[in-house]
């Protein structure tokens, strides 16, 4: 049974027809012209491919073909194990290889940690506790996409390093910078090699795709990604002197610990051993926790005397920085200016038309969501912000005052710098929590200031 189905902003079909897998993209963001695709393909009428596809497809066929024509498909046929795997498509490999992702990139969920079973259609893991996908996952099923796109119907057994320099090309044309297509690249791999394990794939395979080696800079038509530094001084003070009570303390926390995004939007109280003189944070999920590595966070003065009201009015096991009290905050401002503007109105009358609003624009988007075909989630505030909404809430603020976006990844840079100059590289990777020093000089810019002021002296 065909079907279509919406991924990012583009729709793709899937099916069989003559017993063969078919996954394809329709080239197209129109749910109508999508549809139309669909019928056509039901009935049985020859859907060409479009754009690059095809043009791979048929150059990357015969490339493998040449490649291969001194050893025949038998040979193949003859390395593979018994239990039709010579017979594998690599849509059903990258079926396969995602399936198994999604049960091992996994970490416990906020639910299990405080204490809470799993809850009926959540993820079990084996110690049945509730858990979650990793950001692995996601990178995973975007990697495969080109791949199935290309290739999807092709035994995987004949997948060569020339099959896969097309499903770089395809990569490099949707504009992905050149460190993504690598690490792409390398996924794929390990999707092979994930066969290879499990006797699926020929070990031959794995072998080939390991030849084709990575992009170097200037030497490809990928383009490169701006790398990430400090956020400037004038920005960073423009946006601390707008932003509302909750987001600013999140920045200044994050300046004066250098912790990551991720670990301070899952601060609690429980996370805290404020026994000392400066405190220490051990957050419940972090970036190497799977390589079996501790993460402290120190908090000084100053940064203690950010989160101590935030400390003294939540639970145990409440964050720290919640998003629906943000929320309540900004509707009761705009309440304030509402009321201080037309005199006549009371604060009920107000509150109703903030509710009022809210709720309309919350319907206007599901049906929007519901018209389009795609995932529909509510936007309603939950207990804690995740990095997106974090991101975000920064880019806003940016937006209104007209200067360049920044996200709170680039306060780390602004705080290991600052350490960096005034401590040293090493107190700069023990405040980082950085196993390797060279990882810390990413983060933390070198003082070019002192460089300029030695040159002078010496020469």
């Amino acid at each position: 049974m065909a079907s279509i189905y919406l991924r990012g902003v583009a729709w793709y079909l899937k099916g069989r027809r003559n017993g063969a897998r078919v996954w394809k993209s329709c080239g197209t963001s129109s749910k109508r012209v999508a549809e139309d695709f669909l019928r056509r393909f039901r009935r049985g009428e020859a859907v060409a491919e479009l754009g690059i596809e095809a043009e791979l497809r048929g150059q990357v066929g015969s490339q493998v073909q040449l490649g291969n024509q001194n050893q025949p498909l038998g040979t193949f046929a003859a390395q593979a194990v018994p239990g039709g795997a010579a017979d594998l498509s690599i849509g059903e490999l990258c079926d396969r290889w995602i399936a198994w992702c999604e049960s091992y990139y996994v970490q416990e969920s906020e639910d299990a940690r405080r204490g809470d079973r799993a809850l009926q259609g959540g993820l079990i893991g084996r110690d049945g506790r509730k858990v979650v996908h990793t950001g692995e996952v996601a990178a995973c099923r975007a990697a495969v996409v080109p791949l199935r796109e290309l290739f999807g119907d092709s035994p995987a057994a004949l997948f060569g390093p020339v099959a896969l320099k097309g499903v770089r090309e395809r990569m490099i044309g949707l504009g992905w910078v050149r460190s993504s297509v690598n690490k792409q690249c390398g996924r794929v791999k390990r999707c092979f090699g994930w066969g290879v394990e499990n006797e699926l794939v020929p070990a031959g395979v794995l072998e080939g795709l390991r030849a084709v080696r990575g992009l170097r800079r200037g030497r490809s038509d990928a383009r490169e990604a701006v790398g990430v530094g400090p956020v400037s001084d004038g920005d960073l003070k423009a946006v601390l002197g707008v932003a509302p009570r909750i987001l600013g303390a999140m920045i200044m926390v994050q300046l004066l610990t250098a912790a990551r995004p991720g670990e301070i939007v899952i601060l609690r109280p429980c996370d805290f051993d404020c026994s000392g003189r400066v405190w220490v944070a051990v957050p419940s999920r972090f970036k190497s926790q799977y390589r079996g590595l501790a993460r402290e966070i120190y908090f000084g003065p100053r940064a203690q005397e950010v989160i101590k009201p935030f400390m003294d009015s939540r639970g145990v096991h409440e964050f720290l920085f919640s998003p629906r009290e943000a929320e309540i905050e900004r509707c009761e401002g705009v309440k304030v200016r509402r009321c201080e503007g037309h005199s006549e109105w009371s604060s009920e009358v107000v509150s109703s038309e903030v509710a009022s609003r809210e709720s309309r624009r919350e319907r206007d988007r599901l049906n929007y969501a519901r018209r389009r075909g795609g995932v529909i989630k509510s936007r309603r505030p939950g207990d804690r912000y995740s990095v997106g909404s974090y991101r975000r809430a920064i880019g806003r603020i940016c937006v209104e005052l007209e200067i360049s976006a920044w996200n709170p990844n680039q306060l780390r840079h602004n705080a290991g710098t600052e350490i960096r100059k005034v401590y040293g590289l090493e107190a700069a990777q023990v405040i980082l929590g950085h196993r390797r020093a060279d990882v810390t000089q990413v983060y933390a810019e070198a003082n070019r200031a002192k460089a300029v002021a030695l040159i002078e002296q010496i020469g």
